[in-house]
């Protein structure tokens, strides 16, 4: 099999696209591989045959071949459209507005499931902005396929980035584990234009909105805020049950012995793994007091002005 022939197939090009050439530069690190379209182009937006315009050379970044960089180049001819004026045509491995084959994006989406922005741009030798922009391309495409959905309770959490100097607000369902959408900054005005693009009988659907309550303790709550988590423990007894893990980690705080801290963290991850914890195990906000004189502990005096957290 001659190395065009073989290109074509590992690359899935057919008719009317065609492999003409392989240039091979060892000390460079790099395979080109040279496309040509032949015959009569169509109109990517109504798939009519139109008259050729002209035509504009591309690259595409493809997988490495070997640990040789792998580029896609062809002129890509441009028709003229009655309808649509004059377009592009489309390219069987890639979509619209990308450098990267769709074979070479699906792969850095796999890894970005695994490991950081950085690490995967690292191992792609690409830039951080061009995994960005693989990863809205990924996210645009899942939105379009998704389906419209009406879910039941719905959770609202906000988050900042960008070293804290900017925040969003994201809406999940909590029934379904899923974001479904992420809105600029943490305002009432941006949830409600949210729920308004929302189709009627999708919200119509919704039973319970649900905001955290993360940065709140028992003892700081006001009457009404207490009633709304309450009412949070009884609809989502998952997110009631995370709000008591991070409140009973916040005690640890209040130890000043590393042994007493090492075993109340051993306590808490304990309570980690307990699916039957109560969430009504953890009262007010602890109140330090001191421990009672003992004379040893596993051999060790205790010091009288260890303080600890009940």
């Amino acid at each position: 099999m001659r190395d065009r022939d073989l290109y074509a197939q590992i690359l899935g090009i057919a008719d009317p696209w065609h492999v003409t050439d392989v240039h091979l530069d060892v000390p460079a690190g790099k395979v080109e591989v040279v496309v040509e379209h032949r015959g009569e182009g169509c109109c990517p937006t109504c798939g009519k045959p139109c008259p050729g315009y002209d035509s504009r050379q591309r690259r595409w970044r493809h997988l490495d071949t070997c640990q040789l960089q792998t580029l896609l180049v062809t002129d890509v001819p441009r028709v003229k459209c009655p309808e649509h004026g004059v377009v592009q045509v489309s390219t069987p491995w890639s979509e619209p507005g990308s450098r990267f084959t769709a074979l070479l994006e699906r792969v850095v989406i796999e890894w970005l499931k695994e490991a950081s922005f950085s690490a995967v741009a690292r191992r792609f030798r690409l830039t951080w902005d061009e995994v960005d922009g693989i990863m809205a391309r990924a996210v645009d495409r899942g939105l379009a396929r998704r389906s419209e959905l009406s879910p039941r309770r719905i959770g609202l959490d906000e988050t900042s980035f960008q070293k804290r100097h900017e925040y969003v607000t994201v809406v999940t369902d909590l029934d379904g584990r899923r974001v479904l959408s992420v809105l600029d900054g943490r305002t009432k005005e941006s949830v409600d234009a949210h729920f308004a693009t929302i189709p009627a009988s999708a919200r119509e659907s919704v039973e319970v909105v649900a905001k955290y309550l993360w940065l709140e303790s028992p003892g700081s709550m006001r009457p009404e805020r207490r009633s709304l988590l309450s009412q949070l423990k009884d609809v989502c007894r998952r997110t009631g049950r995370a709000w008591v893990l991070k409140e009973m980690a916040s005690r640890l705080w209040g130890y000043t012995s590393m042994g007493w801290a090492r075993r109340a963290w051993l306590a808490w991850a304990l309570r980690v793994n307990d699916d039957e914890m109560s969430l009504t195990s953890i009262p007010g906000p602890p109140q330090p007091t001191r421990i009672p004189e003992a004379p040893e502990i596993r051999g060790k005096t205790r010091p009288k002005s260890l303080v600890h957290v009940r």
